[in-house]
């Protein structure tokens, strides 16, 4: 199965952590229930796409990627 495909910003695109929030990251915590090492692919609709794996589940509306 591939890894599950998140939209954010562009700027969030960037080499380190970063926060999946807000609906999509509601949507990943609390429907897709993906936990601590799942990969995940995060796009910005602008055709830039990067790679992660969740770090850490922040609640029930955000991941850390």
């Amino acid at each position: 199965m591939s890894a599950p495909v998140f939209v954010v910003d562009t700027a969030a695109l960037v080499v380190g952590r970063v926060r999946l929030d807000g609906a999509e990251g509601r949507h990943a915590a609390s429907v897709v229930r993906l936990g601590v090492g799942e990969d995940v692919v995060l796009v910005d609709g602008l055709g830039r796409r990067g790679v992660g794996v969740v770090l850490a589940v922040v609640g029930k509306d955000a991941l850390d990627v």
